[in-house]
């Protein structure tokens, strides 16, 4: 809603192929008048072993199941890693103290990978390995974040296309 980002529910099924996730989507969205939006990083368009890639998975299983657009918002390829956090923080407060994404106390699972997800040692690499069950959904909501909210480039002394 304007540019804030509320985060209303949160979906996590263990162990879960694609298709789980597209129909636990289904299952409780089927009937949201909206569009289905499909954001995430570059890498879902890479080949798996099946031959096919996550977007395509995604994109079969709406293409039975769909009732209303589905637009797909995927990168060609994906921010840097701390851009994308640091979005992310600014996000959740920025340096003038102001919130522009707010999450539902119910997102108990998004809640704690925001608050425990952190970086190895002095690097600036996330540790995904501490915790296995974290930094799938804070890296999801980041690339939603990054999306919508990335730094646009410039074109020339305008600042604009010109044609």
């Amino acid at each position: 809603r304007g540019d804030c980002f509320y985060v209303l529910d949160e979906i996590v099924v263990e162990q879960a192929t694609t298709f789980d996730a597209c129909n636990e989507f289904h299952t409780r969205y089927w009937d949201h008048p909206g569009d289905i939006l499909i954001y995430g990083d570059a890498s879902g368009n890479s080949l798996k072993t099946s031959g096919t890639t996550d977007y395509d998975m995604i994109r079969q299983f709406f293409s039975r199941h769909r009732a209303r657009p589905v637009r797909y918002l995927i990168p060609t390829k994906n921010p840097a890693v701390r851009d994308r956090i640091l979005m992310m923080n600014s996000m959740l407060r920025s340096a003038d103290g102001q919130v522009r994404l707010r999450i539902s106390p119910k997102c108990k699972r998004t809640i704690r990978d925001l608050q425990e997800v952190t970086y190895k040692g002095d690097t600036g690499l996330i540790d995904k390995l501490r915790d296995p069950k974290l930094t799938h959904l804070s890296d999801a909501l980041g690339y939603l974040i990054w999306q919508e909210c990335r730094p646009q480039p410039t074109f020339g002394e305008q600042n604009r296309r010109l044609f």
